[in-house]
């Protein structure tokens, strides 16, 4: 029974080159035969060389000055069969590829042509549709995308179909589906063509070490502006202190037209600039202030930033104006005083024995006294106090005597002492409160 030892394998060749498809049967019988495209190909010297019937079972065709046109394609071995019971031979379909060495490949932005070394200016965001095609290469290229280093080939889509300009070729056409954003601003995209017919790069294994072309567009992508604060105001500002609050543009494409700073809670525009500046700042200007840059794309985020002026209390009400009350009335002392921090407030009174001696009486705005009576009489203050920059600031009210008036009431005091004889003395005090 006839078969195949050795079958042709899918082989490159370069134009003009000769080459041979190895095809041996063992126990020949029928006559060999080669279908080139499913149409049988005769012995033609100088062109296509084998034997009808070798004795060593030796089919292989030899091919020669090999070009595109004539020889590129589908080629099958076949053996007749020699008897009705003998089934003829027929090797796997095998290609023979004539090498054609593709186009340097080309990029489009849909299918506008993109001019090699260019500018492509896209906004961030934004979806773009870009082509690499090369086309007129046999078999076709093998195209890959990249940002700067970055392969990104696994984002694209090739298709290969018969280049219709030039018989037996191919075009290769990949697309690429991206959305760029600012990271991707002068980066370079570029297509690269890799074909057999471009030699070797050996430290490429991804593309099995074939040569490339390249075309490549840089990146001009446009995005709004991002801003920080280049100087935060300080923990604590006191009035009168100079305040300069500095917002930075860190990236912008196109550059910043204008910086503007808003003041929440005022309508429209309170300053101009990258610089906002107070001389001697006052409490009128403790607030959330916030700036934002522009340019043509649009503007960045509004970055609030809170001003918050501290100055020392300042009593601003001492009630009431009246400081005369009967006795067992119901008596409020209130004081008002601003700062900032908001001041804790203390009522005092003084001392009768000693008046350089304050004494706490209350801890609150107001002072109530209940059912007022002559030992509530006396003279008093409020304090405020703040802490600013860990220093206490103190503002002192003016100072309230109290009166407390009604009719006179008899105290007594019954007081026992013994002598030193054994005896006891008996000391009786009246006190008059008026």
């Amino acid at each position: 029974v006839q078969k195949f030892i050795e079958e042709p394998k899918d082989t490159e060749v370069n134009p003009g080159e000769n080459v041979t498809l190895r095809c041996v049967v063992l126990n020949r019988s029928g006559d060999c035969a080669w279908l080139k495209d499913g149409v049988a190909v005769g012995r033609i010297p100088d062109k296509y060389v084998f034997k009808r019937s070798p004795k060593d079972g030796d089919c292989s065709v030899q091919i020669l000055d090999t070009t595109l046109e004539e020889d590129d394609g589908s080629w099958q071995c076949q053996v007749t069969q020699t008897s009705i019971d003998e089934e003829p031979l027929a090797s796997t379909n095998v290609k023979l590829v004539v090498l054609e060495s593709p186009h340097p490949p080309s990029l489009q932005d849909g299918t506008r042509p993109l001019t090699p070394g260019s500018n492509f200016t896209t906004k961030a965001g934004k979806s773009s549709k870009f082509q690499c095609v090369s086309g007129k290469g046999n078999p076709p290229a093998f195209l890959r995308w990249f940002l700067d280093s970055q392969d990104v080939s696994q984002l694209a889509t090739q298709t290969n179909i018969t280049d219709e300009k030039k018989p037996h070729t191919w075009k290769a056409l990949s697309v690429l589906n991206y959305t760029f954003n600012k990271t991707d601003n002068g980066k370079q995209l570029r297509c690269g063509a890799y074909h057999v017919t471009y030699g070797k790069v050996v430290e490429d294994p991804e593309a099995e070490g074939l040569g490339h072309r390249d075309v490549a567009v840089t990146l001009d992508v446009k995005y709004p502006p991002e801003i920080k604060y280049d100087r935060n105001p300080p923990e604590e500002v006191e009035e009168n202190d100079t305040l300069t609050l500095s917002c930075e543009v860190t990236k912008a494409n196109p550059p910043v037209e204008s910086v503007t700073w808003r003041k929440i809670g005022q309508s429209g525009i309170y300053a101009r600039g990258r610089i906002l500046e107070f001389p001697s700042i006052l409490r009128a200007d403790s607030g959330v202030y916030s700036c934002f840059a522009k340019n043509d794309v649009g503007k960045s985020p509004e970055i609030p930033v809170t001003v918050d002026v501290k100055f020392p209390p300042k009593i601003i009400r001492v009630e009431p104006p009246t400081t005369t009350f009967n006795i067992n009335e119901v008596i409020n002392l209130q004081c008002e005083a601003e700062g900032n921090p908001a001041p804790e407030i203390t009522w005092l009174r003084q001392n009768e024995k000693d008046p350089e001696k304050w004494e706490i009486q209350g801890q609150n705005r107001t002072l109530t006294i209940e059912n007022a009576s002559y030992s509530n009489s006396g003279v008093y203050r409020c304090d405020a106090r703040n802490m600013i920059r860990s220093e206490q600031r103190t503002a002192k009210s003016r100072e309230i005597r109290l009166v407390i008036q009604g009719k006179p009431t008899l105290r007594t005091n019954l007081g026992w002492t013994r002598n030193s004889d054994g005896s006891r003395s008996a000391e009786l005090v009246c006190t008059v409160d008026s």
